[in-house]
């Protein structure tokens, strides 16, 4: 798998009040277009993975809060298509909490 990932966005999870961030193995870019005379952006179309970055809190061993400080502060410091350093795909697919069934998307650990 690529080492390096690229921070899509932070995933907040309602029901569990837990924050992951999601990225992709390329980083995701725009491209202007216009349609029907109206400016638009489209996503250029690569072969990309997506994975899930759990971060721990390490005063409470637990998965971030939604609404902690540190899921607030990640969220403003972090752009679209920036690379996380010292991070990267695992092999070890996300598991579909219903059926347990592997999903295509995969968790990425720290290097």
């Amino acid at each position: 798998m690529n080492t390096s990932v690229y921070f899509k966005s932070l995933s907040i999870n309602k029901t569990f009040n837990t924050a992951t961030i999601v990225v992709s193995s390329t980083p995701i870019l725009n491209k202007m277009a216009t349609i029907a005379g109206i400016k638009v952006e489209t996503r250029t179309q690569q072969q990309t993975t997506f994975g899930l970055l759990s971060i721990i809190d390490p005063e409470t061993g637990k998965t971030i809060a939604g609404n902690s400080d540190i899921a607030k502060t990640l969220q403003q410091s972090l752009n679209v298509g920036d690379v996380l350093e010292g991070f990267q795909m695992s092999s070890n697919p996300v598991m579909d909490r219903e059926t347990n069934e592997p999903t295509n998307m995969y968790w990425v650990e720290a290097i």
